[in-house]
């Protein structure tokens, strides 16, 4: 596709994309809440601003969506989650039923920011990294800060938020999204030494800026975050035939381990703390029965709160606010629940096509590296999916739907 784009879009494009990496260190702080449990956050009001534009170039530009990449794997995903929700919209009431499908259309709204970091093509793509980056780390040290000043989220249970004690949970107020984020920027942090190998000044900078964000990550005390590190670098270092870093990574991991504060009276600190693990398996046992009984379309995509619910897994007078309420302790699992085994395969079709993108990509010279950077962000993210909701959380997505335009856009 080598249309140009029209001249003023295409700057309140790129305003808007910075915009985003602004507002996205703020995380869930800021919100305000629509109906029960839909809350808006800052950077759902820049996408809805950034889909609204893209959709004007498409139009003025009589540009073909179904030309764009991973378009159709995308929205056949997205159609089956509709139809999936259509078809149980019997069982949910008027508001339940706008509750599920505003995730949908979030979704909807934050793909497009696939295809327009893509329509703007390599050089925009590569200066974005650099303030993905930047961005990420803004979001790490808001945790340390945090960790310092705010290490008690304990008096904001009833607003249905868990309670996390002397961990960093930064913005979004949860230790273990936060620590995905971490990873992903980690990853990021070693793709841009890499290939600025040979500039002292930025291998010096981005070696704080690692440092910097490792410490956030140690502090959270997420071990589905530590188990998505020990695969996902050890992978980065493998992939981009640096083996000898797979071992100094381990040993750099549990002396930071060893290194971290035990002594606090906190359950949440406590590495081999077991109410969490039995709590993951009870939610991952009440997603197979929910399956079970819903094999082919599910419950209706993100109407798995309301599902729960009904089958009493689920219960207490803030059941429509506590926000574990509405997921899976496992992303695939949560799938399978709400959209069915036509659902599940339409996803799988989808990353199947960005696993044969990426593995049939041409590379050469420092660009070798950004195979490493795909390749081992999904797997960070899916392995930490395995614990959590990580999938659909709508910072997570944010970063893997940039890192897939940029990887789209160095086709074009």
């Amino acid at each position: 596709m080598k249309k140009k784009i029209n001249g003023s879009l295409e700057s309140t494009l790129k305003v808007l994309l910075y915009v985003l990496l602004i507002v996205f260190p703020l995380g869930v702080v800021v919100n305000i809440e629509i109906i029960s449990s839909v809350r808006v956050y800052p950077v759902d009001v820049v996408l809805g601003l950034i889909f609204i534009v893209f959709v004007l170039v498409i139009i003025i530009g009589k540009l073909n969506i179904f030309n764009f990449p991973l378009f159709k794997e995308m929205y056949l995903f997205i159609a089956i989650a509709f139809i999936a929700l259509m078809i149980n919209l019997q069982g949910l009431g008027p508001q339940s039923f706008l509750v599920s499908l505003s995730y949908l259309l979030r979704i909807i709204i934050y793909s497009s920011l696939i295809f327009s970091i893509y329509l703007l093509g390599q050089g925009f793509s590569r200066r974005y990294l650099y303030s993905l980056s930047f961005s990420g780390f803004v979001f790490a040290v808001l945790g340390l800060v945090q960790y310092i000043f705010y290490p008690d989220l304990r008096n904001l249970y009833y607003l249905g938020w868990d309670k996390h004690f002397y961990r960093v949970f930064s913005t979004f107020l949860d230790p273990n999204f936060t620590g995905a984020i971490y990873v992903l920027e980690i990853i990021l942090i070693l793709y841009l030494l890499f290939i600025n190998l040979k500039n002292k000044k930025k291998v010096i900078l981005l070696s704080i800026l690692l440092l910097v964000v490792f410490s956030s990550l140690l502090l959270t005390y997420s071990r589905s975050t530590y188990v998505s590190f020990l695969f996902a670098v050890p992978a980065f270092f493998i992939i981009s035939n640096k083996r000898l870093l797979f071992g100094l990574t381990i040993l750099l991991f549990l002396f930071g381990l060893f290194l971290i504060p035990k002594n606090i009276k906190s359950e949440g600190v406590d590495l081999f703390r077991t109410n969490s693990v039995i709590e993951r398996i009870n939610s991952s046992k009440n997603a197979f029965i929910i399956f079970k009984d819903s094999p082919f379309l599910g419950v209706g995509f993100n109407a798995y709160r309301y599902a729960q619910e009904k089958y009493g897994t689920l219960s207490g007078s803030n059941w429509e606010r506590t926000h574990s309420g509405a997921g899976v302790s496992n992303s695939f699992l949560f799938i399978l629940a709400t959209t069915g085994i036509l659902g599940f395969i339409c996803y799988a079709v989808f990353w199947r096509k960005i696993f044969k993108t990426v593995l049939m990509m041409k590379y050469s010279g420092n660009e070798t590296y950004f195979k490493s950077l795909i390749l081992s962000s999904i797997l960070a993210v899916f392995v930490h999916s395995l614990f959590e909701n990580t999938l659909f959380y709508p910072f997570i997505m944010i970063w893997l739907f940039v890192l897939l335009g940029i990887m789209e856009s160095k086709l074009r």
